[in-house]
C-alpha cells in the first residue's frame, strides 16, 4: 500500500509551489546543503519555556538536553542523570525501537511487570547487572541494581506530563532473549553469555517489526500521556560500530538507517502528531570533513551543534530563543565569504585544517594541534582553545614565560580549566611569581581533591622554591603516592630526592 496518494493536480501543484524540490548547485552562495546539510523542515506545533520534553532513544537525545534545559524547557531524564551519582548520561540510551517498547511498557502498562528475577544477572560474588542497561552501568550489588531499575521506571512513567516525546532511533540489530521473549537494549555482557551460552539469538528486524513496535509504542503514549501530547522523530546518524551479521558493515548500516527512515515515513504519514526532524540527512548530506569525525563513526561536535541549533531554532517560539555561541556560523553564505567580508571564496582547505585541528585538540595531541594552532590564529585570532594548544606546547617545552602569555588569552571552563590552573600555577612558580602562584593553587584546590598528584606536586615545587625542604618532601611523597604512573613527576622527586640527599625509599611505603 503507498505511504501517500495524490491527485495529479496536487501533484503538480507541489512541483510548482515546492521551494526545495530539487537539488541546490554547489554554486549557489545559499547552498542548504553545502557544507552544512540543512533540509527544510516540515513542523506541526512548537513548545516553549516550562513544557516538559521527554528524550528517548540513542545519543542525540542526550546531545539535545543540554540546549532545551538554556531555554527553559523541563527535561525530567536530565533532572534524573544528575542524582545517579556515578552513571554517565549514555546509560539511558536505547538503541533499538524494540528497547523504546520495552521501557515505555514495563513503566505504563500494568500487565506488563519487569522480570526482576530473569534480568538481574549475578556475573561476580555480589556483582549483578541488568541485562536491558546499557554497559556505562557499573557492575554492583543486586540490591543497587534494583533500585536502579525502579527509579528508571519511575522516571521513565512521568512521560505521563510531557507536552513533547523526543524520540532518535538508533539500529535495527537487536539481540533477544528466548527466556522471557523481549529483546535487549545491547549485546549481553561477556560474562551473561559464558553463563547462559543458549539464552540469547540475534535478531536483526524488518520493516513491519521495527513498525510494529514503534506503533505500540506511540499507542502507549498516546493512552497514557496527555491528550494534546506531541511527538518529534528522528533518525540516529551515528552508524554502527560494527556488524554481528557476515555483511559489510557498511551495508549492514544501509539497511539499518534506510529501514528506520522508511519506518518513519510511514508513521509520520499515518499519526498527525508525531513530527519527523531530519537530522540524519543532516550528517549524511553535509561536507563529510565537516560532519565526522576521522573514525567516521562519531559525528564532531560542530555538526551537532548545527543540529540541535536547528531544531531549536524551528520548534522553540522566537520570543523565548537563548542564543548559542557553539553555532560554527550563522549562515550557509558566511562559509564562502572572507574575513574582510566581501568576496566569495573556496575555504575548503581551512576547513580541512581545522576540523583537523579540532581532532588534535579533542584528542589531546596537543603538540600536533599547536602546529595547526598557529596556522589557524589568523582566521580565529579569538579562539581560546587555539592560545590553550599553544600554551600546553609551550608547557611541555618548559617555556614558562610563553605559557604564561598565551594562557592571559585563555578563558576556558568545564573540563579544561583544571588544566589551565595547573599550567599556570607552575609557570608562575618556575619563573618566580610565588605569591601568584598561591593564589591559582587555592584556586585549583575549590576543583580537584586534595590527595590530587598535580595539585602535591605544585604544593611542593611551591615548597621547594620557598627553601621548605620538609614541607616539600612531605608533598613531593603525597604527589608520587596520588600520582603513580605519573613519571614527570616521579622524575621530580628522584631529581629533588638526590639534591638533597633523601631517600627514595618512602615512595613505596
Amino acid at each position: 500500500m503507498p505511504v501517500k496518494i495524490l491527485d495529479c493536480s496536487d501533484a503538480i501543484k507541489n512541483l510548482k509551489e515546492n521551494p526545495y524540490n530539487k537539488w541546490p548547485s554547489f554554486d549557489e552562495p545559499d547552498n542548504r546543503l553545502w557544507p552544512y546539510a540543512l533540509p527544510s523542515i516540515q513542523k506541526g506545533f512548537s513548545f516553549e519555556p516550562g513544557d516538559n520534553v521527554f528524550t528517548m532513544g540513542s545519543c542525540f537525545a542526550r546531545n539535545i538536553e543540554s540546549r532545551l534545559i538554556e531555554n527553559g524547557i523541563h527535561v525530567p531524564t536530565r533532572d534524573f542523570i544528575q542524582t545517579q551519582e556515578g552513571l554517565a548520561p549514555g546509560f539511558l540510551n536505547l538503541y533499538s525501537v524494540a528497547s523504546i517498547y520495552n521501557e515505555l511498557s514495563w513503566a505504563l502498562d500494568s500487565n506488563d511487570i519487569y522480570d526482576f528475577d530473569n534480568n538481574l544477572i549475578e556475573i561476580q560474588p555480589d556483582g549483578f547487572v541488568d541485562i536491558h542497561l546499557a554497559h556505562r552501568v557499573k557492575i554492583a550489588p543486586q540490591t543497587d541494581v534494583i533500585q536502579t531499575r525502579k527509579s528508571i521506571l519511575t522516571l521513565t512513567s512521568s512521560v505521563r506530563k510531557a507536552k513533547v516525546v523526543l524520540i532518535t532511533l538508533g539500529l535495527v540489530e537487536s539481540w533477544w532473549d528466548r527466556l522471557t521473549k523481549k529483546h535487549l537494549n545491547v549485546t549481553p555482557h561477556k560474562q551473561v553469555m559464558r553463563k547462559y551460552p543458549n539464552r540469547f539469538e540475534l535478531h536483526v528486524l524488518d520493516y513491519n517489526e521495527v513498525l510494529s513496535y514503534l506503533e505500540k509504542s506511540l499507542c502507549l503514549i498516546k493512552q497514557y500521556a496527555e491528550e494534546s501530547i506531541r511527538v518529534v522523530l528522528t533518525v540516529s546518524p551515528v552508524p554502527l560500530s560494527r556488524t554481528f551479521t557476515e555483511k559489510d558493515v557498511s551495508v549492514a548500516n544501509s539497511y539499518s538507517k534506510s529501514l528506520l527512515r522508511t519506518v518513519s515515513e510511514k508513521i509520520v504519514q499515518d499519526h498527525d502528531f508525531v513530527d519527523y526532524y531530519p537530522s540524519y540527512e543532516s550528517v549524511l548530506l553535509s561536507n563529510p570533513e565537516m560532519a565526522w569525525k576521522s573514525d567516521r563513526i562519531h559525528v564532531k561536535s560542530e555538526m551537532v551543534s548545527v543540529i540541535i541549533e536547528r531544531m531549536i531554532n524551528e520548534y522553540l517560539k522566537k520570543d523565548n530563543i537563548k542564543k548559542s555561541n557553539q553555532m560554527p556560523f550563522e549562515n550557509q553564505a558566511d562559509y564562502h565569504n572572507d574575513l574582510s567580508g566581501g568576496k566569495r571564496v573556496n575555504n575548503v582547505e581551512q576547513d580541512s585544517l581545522w576540523n583537523e585541528f579540532v581532532d588534535d585538540f579533542q584528542s589531546e595531541r596537543y603538540i600536533k594541534a599547536a602546529k595547526k594552532a598557529e596556522e589557524l590564529l589568523y582566521s580565529k585570532p579569538d579562539d581560546p582553545r587555539l592560545y590553550f594548544c599553544l600554551a600546553r606546547k609551550a608547557w611541555s617545552d618548559v617555556s614558562w614565560i610563553q605559557c604564561l602569555e598565551h594562557l592571559d588569552k585563555v578563558d576556558l571552563g568545564g573540563k579544561y580549566k583544571k588544566m589551565v590552573l595547573i599550567m599556570k600555577a607552575e609557570s608562575q612558580i618556575e619563573i618566580g611569581e610565588l605569591d601568584n602562584s598561591v593564589k591559582t593553587i587555592e584556586e585549583l584546590e575549590k576543583i580537584v581533591v586534595k590527595r590530587n598528584g598535580q595539585l602535591q606536586f605544585l604544593i611542593a615545587r611551591l615548597n621547594e622554591k620557598r627553601g621548605d625542604i620538609e614541607k616539600a618532601a612531605a608533598s613531593y611523597k603525597l604527589a608520587v603516592q596520588c600520582a603513580p604512573g605519573n613519571d614527570r613527576i616521579l622524575k621530580h622527586y628522584q631529581r629533588f630526592c638526590q639534591k638533597n640527599n633523601c631517600s627514595l625509599s618512602s615512595i613505596e611505603n
